[in-house]
């Protein structure tokens, strides 16, 4: 079957050199005759950087997870680790292959390959940057196994071991439906489907933006504000506030790293924790006391034997003794119900 290509592109105007808000738009969304799930796969033949080879005619026994990528796209920044997540899961049943492209935000440090011989070093740059565990494969120049998708920066494809398209996800970065997917394959069940999420596979990408711009070089950074404003701000604001974070991990479930599993940051510990069996605490512990509206640190000093004793200060100073002249006054407070001078 030969390619699907697009009329409307060719493989000059594919090895674009400035990102351009046109750009954008085409990656948004597909077209109706786009690649998708019961499609049959056009033929190619692609090397891979261990030396195999990634073609139609001789996919394997096992289904195929597909993805297309490179080194300046921050979809793809953003994807790679929840793919090696996947691969670790499901590796042994489905083949794992990355697709190495053009260079979806070139700069004047990483440009677009010119050449078979760059765009292969792109890829090894790709893999080691990322220590991506399994196949990846190099597109030729003109991208034309990726024209043939109708190109995206960060597609995957599921594709079963007759060559037939069973599930698209818009972008790699969707680790959910991507797992939901790989799950039923791996089980034997058929799968039939595609996922279309937008906006928080954007978000978790964005957090990556001022990476992929100190990679590529700063004519890309000016290539997204004039292209892609609203990316942009979203991008400058999180080196600012941690609000697209680039792992989304912790934060992405309201967490802070520091304190997952347990895990306290240094200077904010509310006590010095000391067992009956003698176990250490960690040394120069600090706690916090509220005292007169101030709030100071306390060093714990250690004991002889070289621990240090758990204590915790009072939250208020003790109130002051009692005159000793009192003393008989409330003791007769039960008997006359007021306490007598002395």
């Amino acid at each position: 079957m030969a390619p699907h290509l697009p009329a409307q592109q060719s493989g000059q105007d594919y090895r674009f050199e400035r990102f351009r808000t046109r750009l954008l738009i085409d990656d948004m969304t597909f077209g109706r005759d786009a690649l998708g799930p019961g499609s049959r796969l056009p033929e190619f033949d692609l090397p891979t950087l261990d030396g195999g080879r990634f073609t139609s005619r001789a996919l394997g026994r096992r289904p195929v997870l597909m993805v297309f990528g490179s080194r300046t796209c921050p979809v793809t920044e953003s994807a790679v680790p929840a793919l090696k997540r996947l691969h670790t899961r499901f590796g042994e049943r489905v083949r794992f292959v990355l697709v190495n492209t053009r260079e979806a935000h070139p700069g004047q440090t990483i440009r677009q390959p010119a050449t078979a011989a760059e765009k292969h070093r792109h890829a090894q740059q790709l893999r080691d940057h990322h220590g991506i565990p399994f196949e990846v494969a190099v597109d030729d120049i003109d991208g034309t196994l990726h024209r043939a998708f109708t190109p995206k920066p960060n597609s995957a494809y599921l594709i079963d071991a007759t060559g037939t398209i069973t599930f698209r996800a818009h972008w790699a970065n969707d680790e959910t439906a991507l797992h939901r997917a790989l799950e039923q394959v791996a089980s034997g069940n058929a799968v039939h489907g595609r996922s279309r999420a937008m906006a928080r596979p954007l978000l978790r990408a964005v957090g990556h933006l001022p990476g992929i711009v100190t990679a590529a070089g700063s004519r890309t950074g000016r290539d997204v504000w004039r292209a892609a404003p609203p990316l942009a701000v979203l991008g400058a604001l999180s080196r600012l506030f941690p609000v697209f974070p680039p792992t989304g991990g912790a934060r992405r479930r309201g967490r802070r790293p520091d304190r997952l599993r347990g895990n306290r940051r240094p200077g904010r510990r509310t006590g010095v924790t000391l067992t009956p069996q003698g176990k250490p605490s960690p040394p120069g512990g600090l706690d916090r006391q509220a005292s007169r509206g101030k709030t100071r640190s306390t060093h714990i000093p250690p004991h002889s034997d070289g621990t240090q004793l758990s204590r915790r200060p009072p939250r208020r100073p003790p109130p002051p003794p009692i005159p000793s002249g009192w003393a008989p006054a409330f003791a007769d407070l039960g008997r006359q119900g007021v306490p007598r001078a002395c």
